[in-house]
């Protein structure tokens, strides 16, 4: 059985973060150093971090409480959108707040 992740990403597939020097501003943050209230998908706990990993978030609630609605606002002149994929959940490592799914390609 399947389980559905939700993503922000651009028709590339590619998430904020892999384009992080044009979008930094909107996150507020200047580096990437940890914090509190960093939101790095590699401070969440998730130690695995390859090409064939892309981060992600169990529910539509959590994306929103790490995006929230203002953030994806100013996203979209910047292409980004929210999507969901069904994967397999053994493909599905969780951290705090998010999850990293390994495989995951964009579809369409």
């Amino acid at each position: 059985m399947k389980v559905r992740v939700w993503r922000v990403e651009d028709k590339e597939g590619n998430g904020p973060y892999h384009n992080w020097e044009s979008v930094s501003h909107l996150f507020g943050l200047s580096s990437c150093e940890p914090s509190e209230n960093s939101r790095w998908p590699m401070h969440d706990g998730i130690s695995q971090c390859s090409d064939d990993i892309r981060f992600a978030f169990s529910s539509k609630t959590d994306l929103l409480n790490w995006f929230d609605k203002d953030l994806l606002k100013s996203l979209i002149p910047f292409g980004y959108c929210v999507r969901s994929y069904l994967v397999d959940p053994k493909d599905v490592i969780h951290g705090k707040k998010q999850v990293a799914v390994k495989g995951l390609r964009k579809t369409g």
